[in-house]
């Protein structure tokens, strides 16, 4: 029986923005004057167009990134039913809030023993505010780490959905290892 409702784990430290992209992408939500409250946990359902225009339906997890919430039976069962994993980082508290995503990822890779699909997400609410280097190193790093990586400001609904299209992309064509596109 075709699997008809795919899962996405959205990863990352407290603060960096995971609900505001999520409500974004799929409400058209900005939150400019507040943060929506912190999450423990909760799921969008939506559907996402591929690169290749299936559409798919998509439960996308939304976890907390406090780091004592998230034990290692949570992990387990997050990382064990996703079938992709987007990373996300804030541009703006980049070296904490990297070092966290690079941590997940290797827990990921411990626990699950294969390739997924993952995507890097860096969030900014300012879209003119121009990259810094610690920004450039998580791209760096993405790519050394074959992953595709995105820097998206919060308030640009389009750009947001970008790393949710190329994942599920991926995920649809069976999770085949693809190299990050050239940018």
């Amino acid at each position: 029986m075709p699997k008809t409702i795919y899962r996405i784990l959205t990863l990352g430290k407290s603060g960096v923005g995971k609900t505001s992209l999520l409500e974004s992408m799929v409400y058209g939500r900005v939150f400019k004057t507040r943060p929506p409250p912190p999450t423990i946990e909760d799921i969008y359902e939506c559907t996402i167009e591929t690169e290749h225009g299936s559409k798919e339906r998509v439960h996308i997890y939304d976890t907390s990134g406090q780091s004592g919430v998230m034990d290692d039976k949570m992990k387990q069962r997050y990382f064990s039913s996703a079938d992709g994993i987007v990373l996300v980082y804030s541009c703006n508290n980049c070296r904490e809030s990297f070092t966290y995503i690079k941590d997940m990822r290797q827990q990921i890779e411990a626990m699950r023993g294969e390739h997924m699909p993952m995507v890097v997400v860096g969030t900014t609410m300012d879209s003119g505010r121009e990259d810094n280097g610690e920004s450039r190193s998580v791209a760096i790093w993405a790519h050394t780490q074959s992953l595709q990586h995105y820097r998206v400001a919060l308030e640009k609904r389009l750009a947001i959905s970008e790393p949710f299209v190329w994942i599920m992309s991926r995920i649809a064509a069976g999770g085949k290892r693809f190299l990050p596109r050239k940018n």
